[in-house]
This record gives C-alpha cells, structure tokens and sequence, in this order.
C-alpha cells in the first residue's frame, strides 16, 4: 500500500469484488453521508469467515 495508507477510493475497489457499494444513507434530523449498511456485509462474511468451532472440534480430526 502507498503511503496514503487506504483512502476511500481504494475501499471502494477492494470491497466493489464482494458486491459492496457505498451509497447516500440518510440519518435523522436530514443529514447525509456516503457509507455502508452491516446487511451490506453478512453475506460476504458469513462466506469468507465462518463461525469458530470450539477448540475441542477444532483438534479432532474429520476423516477415514
């Protein structure tokens, strides 16, 4: 990464190949801003990170 550290711009293209957009969200009282909504992210999370299994499933092992 550059020394710009991650701008706006390069989350954008990093989260654009997980179907991730920002768009306008609206907030009370009639300000707005550009972001992102958490239901934007749980499809994309539950496929990329799976729930921990407890350790004691975690160390037996699944086979013949």
């Amino acid at each position: 990464m550059s020394s710009a550290g991650l701008t706006p711009l390069k989350l954008r293209a990093l989260l654009t190949d997980y179907g991730i957009s920002s768009g306008n969200r609206r907030f009370p009282g009639g300000n707005q801003a550009k972001g992102f909504t958490f239901a934007q992210f749980t499809d994309a999370w539950t496929r990329y990170c799976p729930p921990e299994r407890p350790a004691h499933e975690a160390a037996t092992p699944t086979g013949p």
